[in-house]
This record gives C-alpha cells, sequence and structure tokens, in this order.
C-alpha cells in the first residue's frame, strides 16, 4: 500500500517501533506470547499507536479468558493478542536455562579460582579451633584469587592437599551443547550460534546456501507476528502485514506469495 499505517513506523510514545518488535520477540522467545496496549480512533477500528505491554504485567485469566492487565480487566478492542510459534523457553525448556545458568557460575567460579581444589588439614597436636579454621580457610581463598596466589605460606600445624585439576577450558563442551540444545528449541541452525568453530564451518558465513536456509528459519518466528497483525481486528478486512525484508542479503521464505499488492 502506498499509504501505510503510520503506527507500524512510528509511535507517540518513547518506545520506537524497533524496540517495541525487540519486546514482542523476547516475549515469544521467553514466553510463548505478548500483548499490545492500542489506541484507536473515533471510528473505534483504526488503530492510531501500539505499545507493548511488559509480560509481567498481564495474564489471561483461566476462568473467563479475558485480558487482565496490572489486575484488571482490559475494554475491548484496547489490546491486540500476539501468541508465538512455541510456548517459549520458560515453559518447555526451564531446565535448560537453570543448567544454563549453573555452568555461568561454575565457569565464573572457575575463573575466580583456577587452581585445583585445596583441602586444609590440621595436625592432630595442632588443636585449632572452628575461629582460627575459618581464618585460614578465608585467606587461602583470598590469596588463590592474587595475581601471585600461586604461592603462600602455612604454619606447621596445617598441611594442604590439592585435587582434581587446573583445566582452563571454561566448561566450553558443557556450554556448546547448551547452545546446541537452545537453537534446537529456537529453530536455528546450530551453526548460527556456535560458540567455536573449526575450519570446516567458517566457510559458513560466506555459503550463500546456508544463508538461504537461516533466513528461511526466521518464518518460525515472523509468521506468528505476521498473522496475528493480519487480523481484522488490526488492519481493514483484505489487508495484511508482512515483514519487508527488501534491505537484507536473502528475503525470509514462506508461503504466503511475494511483497506485492493483493
Amino acid at each position: 500500500m502506498k499509504t501505510q499505517p503510520s503506527w507500524l513506523y512510528r509511535t507517540d510514545t518513547g518506545v520506537s517501533p524497533y524496540h517495541r518488535m525487540v519486546g514482542i520477540l523476547t516475549d515469544h522467545v521467553f514466553d510463548g506470547d505478548s500483548l499490545l496496549s492500542v489506541k484507536r480512533g473515533t471510528d473505534g477500528k483504526t488503530i492510531l499507536d501500539a505499545i507493548r505491554i511488559p509480560y509481567e504485567q498481564w495474564r489471561i485469566d483461566p476462568d473467563t479468558f479475558e485480558f487482565l492487565v496490572n489486575e484488571q480487566p482490559v475494554e475491548q478492542g484496547s489490546v491486540v493478542y500476539l501468541p508465538a510459534a512455541f510456548p517459549g523457553l520458560l515453559n518447555i525448556a526451564s531446565e535448560k536455562v537453570r543448567a544454563a545458568k549453573n555452568v555461568e557460575r561454575a565457569a565464573a567460579s572457575r575463573v575466580r579460582n583456577p587452581t585445583p581444589t585445596i583441602v586444609l588439614q590440621g595436625d592432630k597436636e595442632s588443636n585449632l579451633g572452628q575461629k582460627e579454621v575459618q581464618k585460614y580457610v578465608s585467606a587461602v581463598s583470598a590469596a588463590r584469587r592474587d595475581p601471585d596466589g600461586a604461592v603462600m605460606y602455612l604454619p606447621n600445624e596445617i598441611t594442604a592437599s590439592f585435587h582434581g585439576d587446573s583445566a582452563s577450558d571454561l566448561f566450553a563442551d558443557e556450554r556448546n551443547q547448551l547452545r546446541l540444545d537452545f537453537a534446537n528449541f529456537l529453530n536455528l541452525d546450530p551453526e548460527s550460534i556456535a560458540g567455536s568453530k573449526n575450519a570446516s564451518t567458517l566457510k559458513y558465513e560466506t555459503d550463500g546456501s546456508q544463508q538461504t536456509a537461516l533466513a528461511n528459519r526466521l518464518t518460525f518466528w515472523t509468521a506468528p507476528i505476521e498473522a496475528a497483525l493480519s487480523m481484522d481486528d488490526v488492519v481493514p478486512r483484505g489487508q495484511r502485514i508482512r515483514f519487508d525484508f527488501a534491505n537484507t542479503p536473502t528475503a525470509a521464505g514462506g508461503d504466503t506469495g511475494p511483497y506485492s499488492e493483493d
């Protein structure tokens, strides 16, 4: 259409249409749906502006199926619901999300304490109290984080033993496996988010067929948004909204026909 709905490219709020869409996609990735608050014209139909409602501020009443914003029912036609193509990572992959956070914590701990685990053992005749033991543990822990922590001094009544190794890969295998799992959940090519690549996969960036495959995967995310925004409560009957990929190297695929006037 020569005249585009203005709310698609401008807004009266402080959130740009680009960041509005980023918020919608964030909702889709993690929660599986999103909600827009819309301002309509005097005819009660034409949308003049739209803003994303933060996910934590709205829900669907399971008994009445009404939309509640800040626990208050909304007026008819004041919101537009945008469901995603899957329920969201927090609903179907919560254990993977927790595992990813645990791996990051473990990696951070390894960085802070890169040497093997140290066990401090008191001599049988030392008679060290709990406070004295804790003092030595804290001192050794602090010394390990010091640039010169590889060298330390212990009194005669305490001996130190080392357990494990000082591997410095920072759980690279585990982190890459998690990237693979999340890529499968999000319908992405694993190579597109790989943390480390060998020489045989570096050609991916310039392989046109791979770029096309990745672009086609975008419809998993764009098609649900296009469908929701093409409903009769958003645009007049006979019109539909589609993403314009004209500025990208390869337009996303799909079965909705070319980007031209119907």
